[in-house]
C-alpha cells in the first residue's frame, strides 16, 4: 500500500475509499492493519501521514461495526 504522505489522503471520501479498500483486502483486520501503518508513518516522522491513517483505522471500524443505532446512516 502507498505511502500516505506521497498520496495526501486527507479528504473524507479519499479516507473511506482507503478504508474500504483495506477491508477489501485485510478483512475484519483492516484497523489493525490501519493501526500498524499509521505507527510507521509515526516511526518515519510523518505526522501527516500517521494523521492519515488513524482516520483510516477509525473509518475502517466504523465499516466494520455490526450494530447500529435506529435511524443511523451508514456510509
Amino acid at each position: 500500500m502507498t505511502s500516505m504522505s506521497e498520496t495526501r489522503l486527507l479528504g473524507s471520501s479519499e479516507i473511506w475509499r482507503a478504508a474500504r479498500a483495506l477491508i477489501i483486502q485485510h478483512g475484519q483486520e483492516a484497523p489493525t492493519k490501519a493501526a500498524r501503518l499509521a505507527d510507521e508513518m509515526k516511526s518515519a516522522g510523518d505526522t501527516d501521514g500517521f494523521r492519515a491513517w488513524i482516520r483510516v483505522m477509525q473509518a475502517a471500524s466504523e465499516m466494520l461495526r455490526k450494530e447500529r443505532e435506529p435511524g443511523e446512516l451508514v456510509h
